[in-house]
């Protein structure tokens, strides 16, 4: 069976969430039963590792002007959203003799943008499409797509059943929990953090790691370092990620204010993006990650596998992974006072946090295994294409 994997990039080298999954399902598909073709318009860090794993690559054109669709605008106007594909004739056009030159039997979309164009293009070309969704939508948006997805994908595949409430009852509509290498060992070399920054090796980590966007709310992490400062001046705060797009600058500059409003420039820890945090992270102490939304982040299915205690806001399908006061705390949207309590918390009983990390990662084990995922995909796959 011959699959497109379609994934729309706004950055040749992003590599989020979504595109990670991704390759780990191109890396471990059973290549005896599937042949997997990556279809992406940009070459670039995901076009380079899908070929690694031995898959076929096609590189497409596409208006970037059309593809500007950015998760904190998911409530723009249906109408103008559908104007921006329209301008993907040419995309469409190039897709859809690609699609049926290579026989390709099935079409699976990866991320939003590459779910619209999915549509286009299994309507022009009669094929199978299935969406595999893994954003949580609001307002107009959740509309929209709530009507495509009762219109056109024979399947969704969701990341966790808050996602699937994007679109439920629908019948179509599939649970699979992203998965986890079940080596649960991190990749890549080991990377000595602590002596990086110049701090000492018994140096409290706390960490927060996503890109600098207002949904990440790396604002409260902030405030409650500062509560926390005063009983565990010696623990540090690190903010990994960068600016996910320019127009981030100011949330990056009030961020930076704030720190130094607050006297905490030794404290916080600004790490800018990095490649290589699976080398390092079973040295953090702690995970947060405090956005006001997920659909099921990956992170902390990363951190609960290196034993990490987690604290978490309770949103999105996060309470589907954290077990709370077992595996970590789920705390409200925004509230620094809570998140610095479990802080210390966590900091003070460190026998009951390092429990919890060990439940976190038996958790992971039980759950979250990528061999679960990878072949609850590929039997979906086959059942809608009744093995051809």
């Amino acid at each position: 069976m011959r699959v497109l994997f379609l994934n729309l990039l706004m950055e040749a080298d992003g590599l989020g969430g979504a595109e990670k999954s991704l390759l780990l399902l191109l890396e471990n598909i059973d290549k005896k039963r599937f042949q997997p073709v990556l279809a992406t318009n940009m070459a670039g860090k995901l076009s380079e590792s899908a070929s690694g794993s031995g898959c076929e690559v096609f590189i497409f054109n596409a208006e970037k002007e059309a593809l500007t669709i950015y998760r904190d605008t998911f409530n723009l106007n249906p109408f103008t959203l559908l104007s921006k594909f329209a301008k993907l004739k040419g995309t469409i056009k190039e897709l859809s003799s690609f699609v049926k030159r290579e026989k390709i039997d099935l079409i699976y979309t990866n991320n939003i943008r590459s779910h619209i164009l999915g549509v286009f293009l299994a309507k022009k070309t009669g094929r199978i499409l299935v969406w595999h969704f893994r954003d949580i939508l609001f307002g107009k948006m959740r509309t929209l797509f709530k009507i495509l997805g009762n219109l056109y994908p024979d399947k969704i595949i969701a990341v966790s059943q808050a996602v699937a409430d994007n679109f439920s009852p629908l019948e179509k509509i599939t649970v699979v929990y992203n998965g986890i290498d079940d080596k649960l060992e991190p990749a890549g070399p080991l990377v000595d953090i602590r002596a990086e920054l110049g701090l000492g090796q018994d140096t409290p980590l706390v960490v927060l790691i996503g890109r600098l966007t207002r949904l990440k709310r790396q604002d409260v992490l902030i405030r409650a370092a500062a509560r926390v400062k005063t009983s565990h001046p010696r623990v540090r705060f690190l903010l990994v990620g960068d600016m996910a797009f320019e127009r981030n600058k100011n949330f990056e500059n009030e961020l930076l204010t704030l720190r130094n409003e607050l006297d905490l420039r030794d404290e916080i820890i600004f790490t800018g993006f990095r490649d290589d945090i699976q080398g390092w992270l079973k040295d953090v102490s702690i995970l947060t990650l405090i956005s006001e939304h997920e659909a099921f982040p990956r992170v902390i299915l990363e951190a609960m596998a290196a034993q990490i205690p987690v604290i978490a806001t309770r949103v999105g399908g996060t309470p589907e992974i954290v077990v709370d006061s077992e595996t970590g705390f789920l705390i409200g949207v925004g509230d620094d006072q809570a998140l610095a309590e479990k802080i210390i918390w966590l900091l003070d009983n460190k026998k009951l946090a390092l429990e919890m990390g060990l439940k976190g990662r038996q958790r992971v084990s039980e759950k979250f295994r990528l061999t679960d995922n990878v072949k609850k995909i590929e039997n979906l796959l086959e059942e809608l294409t009744g093995n051809i």
